[in-house]
């Protein structure tokens, strides 16, 4: 998945929070954010720094919260991510 362009949008649960359209029905969460570092419609691309961790919204301490949705599905992170 490679991402092409950020939406930023208030949220009282996610507090700050960035969503990442990677097209073909893929979108990324990043939420509880403290500093978003991008805007809506600017294009990201892998390494790029879009937000830094917090603990904004209804959050009980500093974390990223991190979703995977195809076509609004959710889905489970560990498929997509590599394996340490």
């Amino acid at each position: 998945m490679q991402p092409h362009r950020g939406l930023l949008l208030p949220h009282s649960e996610f507090g700050n929070y960035v969503v990442i359209d990677h097209g073909n029905g893929f979108t990324t969460l990043y939420a509880h954010c403290t500093d978003l570092n991008v805007a809506v419609g600017d294009k990201v691309k892998k390494g790029d720094t879009i937000a830094t961790t917090g603990s904004t919204g209804m959050s009980t301490g500093v974390h990223c919260h991190y979703e995977i949705q195809l076509n609004g599905v959710y889905q489970n992170p560990r498929d997509y991510l590599g394996e340490e």
